[in-house]
């Protein structure tokens, strides 16, 4: 398992950003940071989320920052939408990008194995390249918020860490219900706001999985009617 983390790293070399211009304008007051398709856009290039039932043309100060998880891109996008997506490749892998990461982490975490081999993976690797890919705007003073439906995956949990510096508001919303979320551990990076949608879920996250009563809010059901 440890060797496929640190293999697929070289499959991450072709990460580029779509509407790179919109990071650097001054008028975005909050960001949404979530996944997209390409049936998620309409014609005229607005987004809609399934899992936060928003769509991108409703406020303009947000900016949506989204993690493409299609071969082919959208033909129009909203101009508040950044799209962060892999390019097309012949051969995906990369094996001299692999040996430059692993250079690097074994460096930047001073040749300690432990660290090494817990923080050089593909989850990792790739919450270090969305989190470059935002930090400039995270500097910027007019951003109040950044909302993401909340998985607890390594990129959410740093680029929150890296908004609370700023003092940024972040947001999490749990947009599926799972039996034994333990993913969803409190720890540094946690949102300061989570919204659920159950008692018992609210419960559960408090009693189990250290949160404090204050940073858990139950508010209506966005994907179930019932």
């Amino acid at each position: 398992i440890i060797l496929k983390h640190l293999v697929t790293i070289g499959n991450q070399s072709s990460f580029k950003i779509k509407n790179s211009e919109n990071l650097h304008k001054k008028n975005y007051e909050n960001i949404i940071l979530t996944w997209a398709l390409r049936k998620d856009f309409n014609k005229t290039g607005v987004f809609s989320d399934r899992k936060l039932g928003a769509s991108s043309n409703l406020k303009k100060n947000t900016l949506w920052f989204l993690l493409y998880q299609d071969n082919e891109l959208p033909k129009k996008i909203g101009k508040n939408i950044t799209i962060l997506y892999e390019k097309k490749k012949i051969i995906k892998f990369n094996i001299i990008y692999l040996i430059k990461k692993l250079f690097e982490n074994l460096i930047k975490y001073n040749f300690s194995f432990k660290k090494f081999f817990h923080f050089t993976s593909y989850q990792s690797s790739f919450a270090e390249i969305v989190n470059k890919s935002l930090k400039n705007l995270l500097h910027q003073k007019k951003i109040k918020s950044i909302i993401t439906p909340y998985e607890s995956q390594p990129f959410q949990n740093l680029i929150f860490d890296e908004a609370k510096k700023k003092n940024i508001k972040t947001i999490g919303y749990t947009a599926v219900s799972q039996p034994m979320p333990l993913h969803n551990l409190f720890r540094d990076g946690s949102p300061n706001m989570l919204l659920v949608h159950s008692n018992q879920e609210k419960l559960h996250l408090i009693k189990y999985f250290n949160w404090p009563k204050s940073r858990v809010k139950i508010i209506h059901s966005i994907s179930y009617k019932k």
